[in-house]
């Protein structure tokens, strides 16, 4: 009696999670075991994902998935580069095929919790972020994202909480940050909203949502002029971001505030 045994090797790979629609990635490290043949494709989605390529790890990542049709790790990589072009649609299809293959992958519900909570799903977002946390209680992103889903639902106090335990987890503090701006400004505590912003800004001086945020602060405030300034500060780091050409725009109407006195 003969039997093919596949080959396989160790290799570390870098998820890519999305913790907030438009942009902002978070990486965590896997460990897992690959058949040589995917070997090579899914280092390289990995390497180039890590070099910000995100355009040649997009075919690496899908070079890795044709390499090895069961890569649960590929597929959630290219979920979230289709994330960051906003294909929503391509990204949730990944997902759920991550989901399928591997159903203890908490990054993947993670990441589909983005995505649910990006098509108004609100209640498929939280159950998938609960899942997550539930896999992997040290998921940062999971809290962080649990966080977001919540502040839109205007659970404010509640959010905060999971933000801060992101934010104690320590990776994705950036971004858990500048979700806890949200429940913050929500609660039209403005001066802590700013206070977020700028400590997500000092650990990552690249967060390009940051700056968004800080800038429709200064916004709202009536500080055009500030505004401008972190809406351009945004698009310097990620020029592709539409949101912050979108505010940048609007800062043509934007109305002065009127100094204390007058």
């Amino acid at each position: 009696m003969s039997g093919h045994f596949l080959s396989v090797r160790k290799v570390i790979v870098f998820l890519i999670v999305m913790a907030l629609l438009g942009g902002s990635i978070a990486l965590f490290r896997a460990t897992v075991l690959v058949p040589d043949m995917a070997w090579n494709a899914l280092t390289d989605c990995s390497n180039d994902i890590m070099n910000d390529d995100y355009n040649q790890s997009l075919s690496s990542c899908s070079d890795a998935i044709n390499a090895d049709a069961n890569a649960a790790l590929a597929y959630i990589n290219r979920c979230g580069l289709y994330t960051t072009k906003g294909d929503i649609e391509k990204a949730l299809l990944d997902c759920e095929t991550a989901i399928r293959l591997d159903p203890k992958q908490a990054p993947a519900y993670a990441m589909r919790c983005s995505l649910y909570f990006a098509k108004g799903n609100f209640d498929k977002a939280q159950i998938d972020c609960e899942t997550a946390i539930r896999l992997d209680p040290k998921l940062a992103v999971g809290y962080a994202n649990r966080c977001f889903v919540i502040v839109g639902r205007r659970v404010l106090d509640p959010a905060i909480t999971y933000c801060d335990e992101a934010i104690n987890l320590g990776p994705a503090i950036a971004l858990a940050l500048t979700n806890r701006y949200h429940a913050n400004s929500a609660k039209g505590d403005y001066n802590q909203a700013i206070a977020d912003c700028d400590k997500a800004i000092r650990i990552d001086s690249t967060f390009a949502e940051a700056y968004v945020e800080k800038g429709t602060i200064y916004f709202n405030k009536g500080d055009c002029a500030q505004a401008g300034y972190y809406f351009r500060q945004a698009l310097r780091i990620n020029p592709d971001l539409s949101i912050a050409e979108k505010k940048l725009s609007e800062t043509a109407t934007c109305v002065p505030a009127t100094p204390t006195g007058q």
